[in-house]
């Protein structure tokens, strides 16, 4: 399930609709947040919604139900209406951080 929120639409979004969701059985569920750009992707664990990951426009999204899929994200963010700035932190990544391989 892919739900687009908005701020009108988050509580139901969040609240009601993941719960018919997870108790419907629903295995995975994206909530995509435009602005600022987000995509949550959450797994099915017994009715409930655990995060899985958080994605950003910088991200490459990988479905836990779907392993083949692979989404850039970078090309869905380019293909939105303009937004505002977003005064946002953003931190660099540690120098102790691990390096990916």
């Amino acid at each position: 399930m892919v739900e687009l929120s908005s701020p009108t639409t988050q509580r139901h979004d969040r609240v009601r609709k993941m719960e018919l969701y997870g108790k419907s059985g629903v295995a995975e569920y994206w909530l995509v947040t435009p602005h600022p750009f987000m995509v949550e992707v959450l797994r099915n664990v017994g009715g409930l919604y655990i995060t899985e990951r958080v994605y950003t426009e910088r991200d490459i999204l990988h479905s836990p139900a779907f392993p083949e899929l692979r989404l850039e994200l970078a090309t869905i963010y380019a293909n939105l209406p303009p937004q505002p700035e977003i005064d946002e932190v953003r931190e660099a990544s540690p120098p102790y951080a691990a390096e990916e391989s």
